[in-house]
C-alpha cells in the first residue's frame, strides 16, 4: 500500500480531514446516545 492519494500530498489537508471526521462521529454519536436515552425513557414509562 505504497499508493498515497493526491488528497494527502498536502501537510494540512488530511489533518483538516481527520479533525472533520471525529466531529462528525462525535455528533452521531452523541445524537445516537441522546436517541437511545429518550427510547429507554419511553420504554420505562
Amino acid at each position: 500500500m505504497n499508493f498515497i492519494h493526491p488528497l494527502f500530498h498536502k501537510d494540512s489537508t488530511p489533518l483538516l480531514l481527520q479533525s472533520k471526521t471525529a466531529l462528525i462521529i462525535e455528533e452521531l454519536s452523541l445524537l445516537s446516545y441522546l436517541l437511545f436515552l429518550g427510547y429507554l425513557f419511553e420504554v420505562i414509562h
